[in-house]
């Protein structure tokens, strides 16, 4: 069965409780591992590349015809997530040696983060009067009439490779 990667499309795995890798993951919810139940594992297609031709010093798998660059966007965090999931999709990342099933050549791991999000901290105190940082943020957001509770960080970089917040 051939598998297209759709832009917006969330993907959904279950990842098999383990301390081990490489992690299996499966479409299908497997049965407990030691009393604990496999995890669900979420991840949004947010773009898919054009396919182009495999070039020279590239660790792909054997039969491998063409590569193509896809972002996606974590909406669970599990160790593995990416590699696993889109290797059991059939697309393993290039230079993963781990996730492809065979042995060969160790090359660079075609995995780069753009962006990373997370939750605003409820409070963070630090500096010599215990100061409360977050506290200080929330009062000049209420200022400016935003909720500070539904915000979120946003750690990136610019075009000009500046790590930006935003």
């Amino acid at each position: 069965e051939k598998v297209r990667l759709m832009k917006g499309e969330i993907i959904t795995h279950f990842l098999m409780p383990s301390i081990r890798a490489p992690k299996t993951f499966s479409a299908e919810r497997g049965s407990s591992v030691g009393g604990k139940e496999w995890l669900e594992c979420h991840l949004r297609i947010s773009d898919v590349g054009e396919v182009k031709d495999v070039g020279d010093g590239m660790v792909v798998k054997e039969g491998t015809v063409g590569v193509l660059e896809v972002e996606v966007e974590l909406l669970t965090g599990r160790t593995h997530q990416i590699r696993g999931q889109l290797a059991a999709l059939g697309f393993p990342l290039v230079g993963d040696r781990m996730y492809f099933g065979e042995e060969g050549e160790t090359g660079i791991l075609a995995l780069k983060c753009c962006s990373l999000r997370f939750p605003k901290p409820r409070a963070c105190k630090f500096g010599e009067g215990g100061e409360d940082v977050m506290g200080r943020k929330k009062r000049r957001a209420m200022k400016r009439g935003k909720n500070i509770d539904e915000e979120e960080y946003v750690v990136g970089r610019n075009e000009e490779g500046e790590v930006e917040e935003w």
